[in-house]
């Protein structure tokens, strides 16, 4: 019980705190997500980087 609550008061926070957050943040935190799934969907049994994936990975640093 405890538990869902403190889970649920963390889940509210992070809402809050997303509202807060720009536009262009959100934009660039889900392009690095959506990064991150398409490299882990790949097939190979340990994802490996390609170039494409590290020029992505450095232009959003760059931002």
């Amino acid at each position: 019980m405890l538990d869902a609550m403190v889970a649920l008061i963390i889940n509210a926070l992070r809402k809050v705190r997303a509202g807060l957050r720009p536009h262009a943040d959100l934009v660039i935190e889900n392009l690095a997500l959506r990064q991150q799934f398409a490299t882990l969907r790949r097939t190979a049994p340990r994802p490996r980087l390609r170039r494409l994936d590290r020029a992505f990975w450095i232009a959003l640093s760059q931002i």
